[in-house]
This record gives C-alpha cells, structure tokens and sequence, in this order.
C-alpha cells in the first residue's frame, strides 16, 4: 500500500481517475458514476437520468438532493479541496523542510536520548 504524504488516498485516486479520463482509458460516464454524491443506491448522475427519462419527477428529485448541502456534487468538493491544498503547497513544503532540518540535526548530536 502506498503512502500518501500530501493528498489523502481519495483525493489521489480522484486524480488518477481524471487522467484517466483525459488520456482516454475511462469514460467521462464512468468516473461521474464513481465520484458523484450517493444517496442510497443511485446518486445525483443516475437521478439526473431519471428526471430526463420521466422515472423521476422534478420535484421528487429536488426534495432528495437539495437538503443540507447534498446538491453538491462530490465532484466539486473533491475539486475545492485540491485547491485549497495546491494553494498552500508553499506553506506544507516549507514545513516538511523545517522538519527535514530538525531530523537531521537530531541526527547528526553524538548525545541521543
């Protein structure tokens, strides 16, 4: 198993996903179907289909997916925390090197605990 420093499992797997999608070895369907938001046994891509094919009313899939925030597709929250985590990648390399510093100086005393 891989260590992720940086990104979580998920957010690595998302990505690999997307170039997935991008390099053509997954379809764009496939990785909505993965990644949006679920609700039970479908999520808001399949509601979504159902709506267009009259499974599913409007107003139905408005009282399922509009509560709390579960509109949001997991797509977008998936999205939101790549950039903030791209925005404060300075500030995390800069720590990781503070640590890489303290660990060598620890390393290098003749006295260790």
């Amino acid at each position: 198993m891989r260590k992720c420093w940086i990104l979580t499992m998920k957010e690595r797997e998302f990505i690999e996903d997307w170039l997935k999608v991008v390099d053509g070895e997954m379809e764009l369907l496939e990785f909505y179907a993965k990644w949006g938001s679920k609700k039970g046994e479908s999520g808001v891509y399949d509601d979504y289909q159902k709506v267009r094919k009259g499974e599913m009313s409007l107003e139905e899939f408005r009282e399922k997916w509009t509560k709390r925030g579960d509109w949001k597709d997991y797509v977008r929250v998936m999205r939101h925390r790549l950039e903030r985590k791209r925005k404060n990648i300075k500030r995390i390399v800069r720590e990781i090197n503070e640590e890489l510093r303290l660990l060598k100086e620890f390393h290098e005393l003749r006295e260790l605990p």
